[in-house]
């Protein structure tokens, strides 16, 4: 009586696994980019920077106004081309040929930036001239004015004050980024 001794493998044979990698590698192409949108993160950081940005140049244009003295403090005030009120860059153009606000001359924003100016605007019930920005992808196709810039929830708005010297408010909004 012969006794045959039966070989049972166990396990996975290589085809097996390279099928299973190549499906798993396909679901992470075709979903990961589903759960994971850093683009949003992207955007708040940019808003959060652009103000920075604008805070900084606040702090060197005022500075320089309060070393020229009184005329530094007053309106009408201009440096290096950048048109000064109550001691800060203001927020809307003046008599500029390139209609382009003056804390944004003062600041070099770059093109990557649409903005709209509200010429009556308000910070706590006083007078202000109101600027809002946001990246040029965050507007899309919509026409470039305040309502659809701050439709996106992605934004940040400089008021400066007209009538009272206090520093220009500066607000950053990141909900819709």
């Amino acid at each position: 009586m012969s006794s045959k001794k039966l070989n049972t493998v166990k396990g996975f044979t290589l085809i097996e696994l390279v099928v299973v990698i190549v499906i798993l590698g396909i679901l992470a192409a075709v979903a990961a980019p589903r759960f994971i949108n850093l683009s949003g993160d992207a955007s708040e950081a940019v808003m959060e920077g652009l103000a920075g940005n604008l805070e900084s140049t606040l702090n060197i244009y005022n500075a320089k106004a309060i070393l020229e003295g009184d005329a530094g403090l007053t309106n009408g005030f201009t440096f290096n081309g950048v048109l000064f009120d109550q001691g800060y860059p203001i927020g809307v153009s003046f008599g500029d040929s390139d209609n382009i606000p003056e804390i944004l001359e003062a600041a070099d924003i770059s093109d990557d930036f649409v903005f709209a100016t509200q010429f009556n605007d308000n910070v706590n019930g006083q007078t202000a001239r109101g600027l809002y920005i946001t990246n040029t992808n965050q507007i899309g196709t919509n026409t470039v004015n305040v309502a659809n810039i701050t439709a996106t929830n992605c934004y940040v708005s400089f008021k400066s004050l007209v009538t009272v010297a206090q520093r220009p408010e500066i607000l950053t909004v990141t909900t819709g980024c």
